[in-house]
């Protein structure tokens, strides 16, 4: 939003704000105008989540005709797949061009639910609606938060001029390089080793994968009397994660786990730091395949060395680099990986060299004017008739 008004554009932002969020911060900090949406709470953690979220788009429609009844728009601009909806359905009646922004595969994370609670036969039909809203709805422009998100689209018929990866970046200031230059591989606590996981603590976020790759940890662990291994969760208790600590204590008693529940953004590099290796342990679907994990490149970005599964969408970006390993969708192979860094080491080199990398790449700024300069070119192209 900054970077449209940087531009010259006039901004009016209409959604569910964060609980610590107001309004007239939000509109000093950014020179936008918000117009909150009040009708229930939104959010990740909220009661009856589902039902609210498919209620929401046709929610955010009349909103947003309320606001357009004796106001102009030139583009509609919407982030995430369920705003999509209502923006196509306003954008396709009233001839306004629509961007839409997709930062996740929704549906795709789907699969990872228990079928009595999303059985097959109905999560195929939202995935295929999901991939299907551009052509659907006729969007002037896409936006993609990865390589692989990119490719489903083309695949469901999405023209591949109107798309445009966009990658899902940091703030760069918040998330410096955090090693000193001279110092060599090891703990940063001699004869400690922790391993640090920060974000939502779902379900595809903590499956068996890493549980089972903490167990076999605890076995390497047992046979170096000098050497112990912390787990460090940084993120908002979950049901799910509690019955994962519940199980480790059992499984691997030797391993040390920290949660240290939520954080705000701000302070995470500090804690971050703390760390040796950071994990992302996602189960294989398509919805983690096609995202860009923000922790992979915040972990990069302090300078540590990141173990993850074999995600499509960061693997793309990150299989050059040395500080970054990628594991199979098992807890034997993501441990193999882990014990490769504490056993065979990096160079810190290499770590400066990554981190400078997504430092110059990833920050919010470099990834906002992108974007920005992709919705102008495609609002110029459909003003002059063509794309």
């Amino acid at each position: 939003m900054g970077e449209l008004v940087r531009r010259g554009h006039r901004v009016r932002f209409i959604g569910p704000l964060h609980p610590n969020s107001q309004k007239a911060d939000l509109e000093n900090r950014f020179g936008i105008e918000v117009i909150p949406f009040r009708l229930w709470p939104m959010g990740r953690y909220t009661s009856l989540r589902t039902i609210k979220y498919l209620a929401y788009p046709l929610a955010l429609c009349w909103l947003v005709r309320l606001e357009l009844r004796h106001r102009t728009c030139d583009v509609l601009l919407s982030q995430h797949a369920i705003s999509s909806v209502a923006a196509g359905i306003i954008g396709k009646k009233m001839n306004i061009p629509v961007t839409m922004n997709f930062l996740d595969f929704l549906t795709g994370f789907m699969e990872s639910w228990p079928r009595y609670k999303m059985p097959g036969w109905i999560l195929r039909r939202l995935q295929k609606f999901e991939l299907s809203q551009p052509v659907r709805y006729q969007a002037n422009a896409v936006l993609t938060v990865s390589d692989a998100l990119k490719r489903r689209f083309i695949e469901s018929g999405t023209p591949e001029e109107r798309l445009q990866t966009i990658y899902f970046g940091f703030d760069a200031a918040h998330f410096p390089w955090s090693r000193r230059e001279n110092s060599s591989w090891g703990p940063r606590i001699p004869g400690r080793w922790m391993l640090v996981m920060h974000g939502s603590m779902d379900a595809h976020h903590l499956g068996g994968i890493l549980e089972d790759a903490l167990v076999h940890l605890n076995q390497w662990s047992r046979s170096r009397m000098d050497t112990t291994i912390t787990m460090r969760f940084v993120g908002k208790r979950t049901p799910t994660l509690d019955a994962m600590c519940r199980r480790l204590q059992n499984r691997a008693p030797e391993i040390m786990v920290e949660c240290l529940g939520f954080i705000e953004y701000s302070e995470l590099s500090g804690l971050l730091s703390e760390a040796d290796i950071g994990i992302v342990p996602y189960e294989s679907n398509p919805g983690s395949h096609c995202a860009f994990v923000a922790k992979a490149v915040e972990y990069v970005a302090c300078g540590l060395p990141v173990v993850a599964t074999s995600l499509e969408g960061i693997q793309s970006y990150f299989s050059g680099m040395r500080t970054v390993r990628f594991a199979g969708f098992s807890g034997a192979s993501l441990a193999h990986e882990v014990l490769q860094f504490m056993e065979g080491g990096v160079e810190i080199g290499d770590l400066r060299s990554a981190s400078q990398q997504v430092h110059r790449e990833l920050n919010w700024e470099q990834i906002s004017s992108s974007a920005a300069g992709f919705i102008e070119d495609r609002w110029r192209s459909a003003s002059g008739g063509t794309g």
